[in-house]
């Protein structure tokens, strides 16, 4: 069967913004690494935010996802997930799109040591043309967050070497704290004029959170959830994912670039 490009875009879409991680969610005892400090509760107000924040995204309701999201570059990025620098491989491009693997030890023992990162080529850039769309870390799961595996034509070749360097200008600046460098490379999808549509719906929602040393909190998720098409929603998924809850002004925000997603 064919698939419709309406039906990919949805698919990957989802694809690009779900994380997912192995099962173990509710009722089970925190791995070790988990929890900054066990006795300090995490505030229900970072739970509320990641739960408004995954059905924004669902219905593609910008303007949501914008108050969601923080706007100091130390809360927007939050502190390098990573001890080092990690290997960079199979750097590939396909037109605009640009997708990077790495492998590298993270700093939260529950992330896993695998991911991909998603690049966008911009035509309107002299200089440093690609951008980093998010870092996406891998779980065991049946979905890819790889739409694609090679680059296709000779043209995406050519860019191989610009996503390389890219991906690792980034990753150093993100290692150094250096938030003007990331600023610059990062692509700014939320806030581009293009309406965003809502690919999925979420069924059933649970979250569970952890209070990490810098403050910040990690909320697992695990969702069931269908595609916004006639007949593909009756078809219900379980996704598990992870997202970052950083409070900013009083107010819980969600990391939009970092996440176990």
């Amino acid at each position: 069967m064919r698939l419709s490009p309406l039906l990919i875009r949805c698919t990957m879409i989802f694809m690009l913004t779900l994380l997912l991680e192995p099962a173990g969610f509710m009722g089970g005892n925190a791995r070790a690494a988990a929890p900054a400090r066990a006795e300090r509760a995490v505030d229900p107000g970072a739970m509320e935010a990641v739960d408004e924040y995954l059905y924004a995204l669902a219905r593609g309701d910008k303007e949501t996802l914008k108050r969601l999201t923080p706007q100091r570059p130390e809360n927007f990025y939050g502190p390098c997930l990573f001890k080092k620098m990690p290997t960079l491989s199979a750097a590939r491009a396909k037109g605009h799109r640009g997708l990077i693997d790495f492998e590298g030890e993270p700093t939260d023992a529950e992330l896993p040591a695998q991911g991909t990162i998603a690049l966008t080529m911009r035509d309107s850039r002299q200089f440093d043309r690609w951008q980093v769309r998010g870092i996406f870390w891998k779980g065991a799961s049946s979905l890819s967050l790889n739409p694609f595996n090679y680059s296709p034509t000779e043209q995406d070749r050519i860019q191989e070497v610009q996503v390389q360097a890219c991906a690792e200008k980034y990753l150093r600046a993100w290692l150094e704290e250096d938030w003007e460098t990331m600023s610059h490379m990062t692509y700014d999808w939320l806030n581009r004029k293009k309406p965003m549509k809502g690919s999925f719906y979420i069924r059933s929602l649970d979250l569970k959170p952890a209070l990490l040393s810098d403050g910040s909190v990690r909320v697992e998720f695990r969702a069931r959830i269908s595609l916004r098409l006639p007949l593909l929603s009756l078809i219900r998924r379980t996704a598990r994912g992870t997202l970052f809850a950083v409070e900013e002004e009083g107010q819980w925000k969600v990391r939009q670039m970092t996440a176990a997603l």
